[in-house]
């Protein structure tokens, strides 16, 4: 379990740009359908922007894979030990 959890962050490391660029692509596509929506978003600093959104999806993806990466580690060390 420990080395599918390994393979699962350096997937996530390797592929988290083109998921941010489907996750952001979903994310214009609800906010195309769905009006309403944009109403709560902030509309000054990072996340007002395409390029600052498309970095919070990518940072969510690397600190998800950071924590599959520390799980996987410490699975492998108990497994070793």
């Amino acid at each position: 379990m420990g080395c599918a959890a390994l393979v699962i962050g350096i997937a996530l490391v390797a592929f988290s740009a083109p998921l941010a660029n489907h996750m952001q692509e979903g994310d214009e596509r609800l906010r195309e359908e769905q009006p309403w929506v944009e109403s709560f978003e902030p509309q000054a600093r990072v996340l007002a922007s395409s390029t600052g959104r498309w970095w919070i999806l990518r940072g969510w993806l690397l600190g998800c894979a950071a924590g599959f990466g520390l799980v996987g580690a410490l699975l492998v060390l108990r497994a070793v030990a």
